[in-house]
């Protein structure tokens, strides 16, 4: 009995980690991509 509950723990625990990751990759290819937009406009300001 005590161990199930340790093991459902468990898999909260790692849903919430795998929930984090997903937000930072979201939050790192927004990152990206706002560099990559200033990086365009800074060319297009130059030609």
């Amino acid at each position: 009995m005590h161990s199930q509950v340790v093991s459902h723990g468990n898999m909260y625990f790692l849903r919430s980690l795998f929930c984090i990751k997903l937000v930072l990759d979201e939050l790192y290819i927004l990152k990206e991509n706002n560099s990559h937009m200033q990086v365009k406009q800074q060319i297009l300001k130059e030609a």
